[in-house]
């Protein structure tokens, strides 16, 4: 097991202070190197900070104007999506409403006009009231659950919707 040097602190003090990387104290110098950790430290700093350097010297950093720019198109942005949501949602559950709606029609028309060419491969839906009788009379343990099955689903519905559309 190693332990660490006395002098580490002040090694890693003089390596980190200032602009230069390399030691300017002939006294940590020399005990830089003779000490094994401390020789490990001298070159994993120096290596560090030669990176560093070199990003600093890569790197180019926005102007603060363009950065505030961008701050506030950003939250205009968001801002606005937070407004959309009730629409949104209303559009959901427009959609939903719609779609119900069509398919109760022609349910409806298919029953009135009563074509057999239709009837035979668009079914015909039943109404709230006639799905328990005819789904007791075929199923009895099922009863009103296609209706309340129906019912969630015309409730949960638009709001699943809103979640799926949604833009957070």
């Amino acid at each position: 097991m190693k332990r660490e040097c006395v002098r580490s602190a002040d090694l890693l003090a003089a390596m980190t202070s200032g602009p230069v990387s390399q030691l300017s104290d002939d006294e940590l110098l020399k005990h830089a190197e003779t000490r094994e950790s401390c020789r490990e430290m001298v070159t994993v700093v120096s290596a560090l900070r030669a990176e560093r350097d070199r990003l600093r010297r890569n790197s180019t950093v926005p102007s603060a104007g363009l950065v505030w720019w961008r701050a506030q198109l950003r939250a205009r942005q968001q801002a606005a999506l937070r407004a959309a949501a009730p629409v949104t949602a209303v559009h959901a559950a427009a959609v939903v409403a719609a779609v119900v709606l069509a398919v109760a029609l022609v349910s409806v028309l298919i029953r009135s006009l009563g074509t057999a060419s239709l009837a035979g491969w668009v079914p015909a839906i039943p109404s709230w009231t006639e799905a328990p009788r005819s789904l007791a009379s075929e199923f009895p343990f099922l009863g009103y659950s296609l209706m309340a099955g129906a019912t969630t689903w015309l409730v949960l519905g638009p709001v699943a919707l809103y979640f799926a559309f949604r833009r957070d």
